[in-house]
């Protein structure tokens, strides 16, 4: 918590291994940067397309235009960040199996 309050990411991570951890900890300090301005409704697409939703209920679910959905998706590069998040979450999972 501290680390965060100091450099003012939103996300962060930490362990015993920290050069295992080195490009894990920069993608985070990354996806930081580029949510901070983000608003409460591409915050809200990312976390449906995270379970699963489809743009098409996404945007009944937060009454949105299909258009703004897809905006949002390609503005944020909100596929990315889910890739790079899901990657990082896989390898920690890895390094936790392997102690």
């Amino acid at each position: 918590m501290d680390e965060l309050k100091q450099n003012g990411h939103l996300l962060n991570i930490s362990g015993d291994d920290k050069e295992e951890l080195g490009v894990s900890k920069q993608v985070l300090f990354l996806i930081s940067h580029l949510i901070y301005n983000w608003k409460k409704t591409r915050l809200n697409v990312l976390s449906l397309l995270n379970d699963g939703v489809s743009a098409y209920e996404i945007s009944k679910k937060l009454r949105i235009t299909d258009k703004a959905v897809y905006k949002n998706i390609n503005a944020g590069a909100l596929q990315i960040v889910l890739k790079l998040t899901k990657e990082i979450s896989k390898n920690i999972n890895k390094q936790l199996m392997n102690k």
